[in-house]
């Protein structure tokens, strides 16, 4: 992200990070919001920007953390699959979950795999 002057007025370049434009630059200039609530004899400008705040942690930052709403960004296979359930049981309900890839739209889990190393059992006897 970066932040440019132009004639007065600020503007903001960011990269688009998911959808159709992933790795796109766009500026995002500074708008003005107008109050119209008629209860007070003036009127309230309020410059802003049209962005959403968001907040970013690595799985292993997240351990023991409860999160009401997690998108799960993975463009490639988690290493095992014990760094997958960490992620995965951060969030308190299934709903509150969104898992991205490089080819997935915002409610798609593809390219999520379950490994199991069967040889490694083959040698287990049940008991």
């Amino acid at each position: 992200m970066q932040w440019y002057k132009d004639d007065g007025n600020t503007i903001v370049e960011v990269e688009i990070m998911t959808g159709k434009d992933v790795g796109v630059w766009v500026l995002i200039p500074r708008i003005q919001l107008t109050s119209i609530d008629t209860m007070y004899p003036f009127t309230i400008l309020r410059p802003q920007y049209p962005l959403r705040l968001f907040y970013a942690m690595t799985i292993y930052k997240s351990q023991g953390q409860s999160l009401n709403q997690v998108a799960l960004y993975l463009p490639k296979l988690v290493f095992t699959n014990g760094h997958l359930y960490v992620a995965l049981s951060r969030v308190t309900t299934p709903e509150g979950l969104k898992i991205l890839d490089e080819t997935s739209d915002l409610d798609g889990a593809e390219g999520v795999t379950n490994i199991v190393y069967k040889e490694m059992f083959k040698d287990l006897k049940a008991k």
